[in-house]
């Protein structure tokens, strides 16, 4: 009976992690920039709505709820961003 399974050498998973691990903190950078910029452009695109609007309650849980949208936008656009600008590595990586 044989165990033989075919393993990928050790020298040639090294690139496809470091790919990897720069795939991951592409996103996480990404997200840490476009969650403030997604915050301010929602809470700017509430308030602007609320201003030529008749609002008349308080503008607080509103601008509460664009901010919440802009923190999700901001994760996603920045997610997508940084998986856009490392993807290229691990797909060389991975050709390889």
């Amino acid at each position: 009976m044989s165990t033989d399974v075919a393993v990928r050498p050790e020298a040639q998973l090294e690139p496809i992690q470091l790919a990897e691990r720069k795939l991951v903190k592409s996103i996480i950078v990404g997200a840490a920039v476009a969650v403030p910029i997604c915050i301010v452009i929602w809470i700017g695109l509430v308030a602007l709505a609320l201003a030529t609007s008749i609002w008349t309650a308080s503008w607080a849980s509103a601008l509460a709820i664009g901010a919440v949208v802009g923190v999700l936008a901001g994760v996603f656009f920045g997610g997508w961003a940084g998986s856009l600008i490392a993807a290229h590595d691990l797909d060389t990586a991975d050709s390889h």
